[in-house]
């Protein structure tokens, strides 16, 4: 029965792309979450010229680097013509277990994979294992450039390829002013410091800061939880590890906690 499921009767906001956020509201509907999907975030290859470079010289390259599912798909988009025979050179670091799910779908396994999935410890861990001669690192228009910088900082030859942009699509404008003004008490959830920008962007165009109040934040890992701190709002969860699975566990969790504290109030 629905009535007996952890988060039976709860709305919770899904704004991750089109194309992820299917995934995510089927488990939180296991979960008895009533999803409402607004994607917040879309993305779009770029096809120019310097992409085109970086696939005809990829034999200068001995590491590609890749910082999110999104680049990997991307990076064999635009490398389609190669094959993949013009891959068996390459090693391959990947920064998280989704990243590594997604490149081995296209047929490959990662040669690194860092215990800690943040930007700082992948270049740390990755040195002190690895002297690359030169990297590829793709990544899209919005990635955070702290694995570049780190890179350059510790002397490394390296290429920074922006293969794919981020946007707000526009109709979810509407969407989530229709989804604040409607529900007053919701799970909201952020899978990336871009999901908070563009949330926020909407909030302040249209002064919908006192829609806020009452609502559960949930952010997938500390840079998208610092993401929404910065705009004065304070995330309730925030798993260890980040994924999706483990930030619905943290809403579970995060309820049954305050049923418990609701309930001892009482006894």
């Amino acid at each position: 029965m629905t009535g007996d499921l952890p988060l039976a009767g709860k709305s919770i906001l899904v704004t991750r792309s089109k194309s992820q956020g299917k995934k995510m509201c089927e488990e939180s509907a296991k979960l008895g979450c009533k999803p409402v999907h607004i994607p917040l975030i879309d993305f779009k290859r770029v096809n120019d010229e310097v992409g085109e470079g970086f696939i005809r010289t990829i034999g200068e390259y001995d590491w590609v680097m890749f910082t999110s599912a999104n680049s990997v798909r991307f990076f064999f988009e635009a490398s389609s013509s190669v094959g993949i025979g013009g891959f068996k050179h390459l090693k391959w670091a990947v920064v998280g277990s989704k990243t590594k799910k997604a490149l081995m779908e296209k047929g490959f396994h990662p040669d690194f994979l860092p215990t800690a999935f943040t930007g700082q410890h992948f270049v740390e861990e990755f040195l002190k294992r690895h002297r690359p001669r030169h990297v590829l690192l793709p990544q899209g228009n919005l990635a955070s450039k702290h694995i570049a910088a780190a890179l350059e900082a510790n002397n490394v030859k390296m290429d920074l390829w922006v293969l794919y942009e981020t946007f707000l699509p526009l109709q979810s404008k509407k969407e989530l002013i229709d989804f604040l003004t409607g529900h007053e008490h919701a799970i909201i959830t952020f899978t990336s410091p871009s999901t908070v920008k563009n949330f926020m962007k909407i909030i302040k165009e249209y002064r919908l800061e006192s829609r806020l109040s009452g609502h559960v934040f949930a952010c997938i890992g500390p840079v998208t939880y610092d993401a929404l701190t910065d705009h004065g709002v304070e995330a309730q969860i925030c798993p260890s590890s980040y994924t999706v699975e483990d930030m619905l566990e943290g809403i579970v969790q995060y309820f049954q906690c305050t049923e418990e504290e609701e309930n001892g109030r009482w006894n």
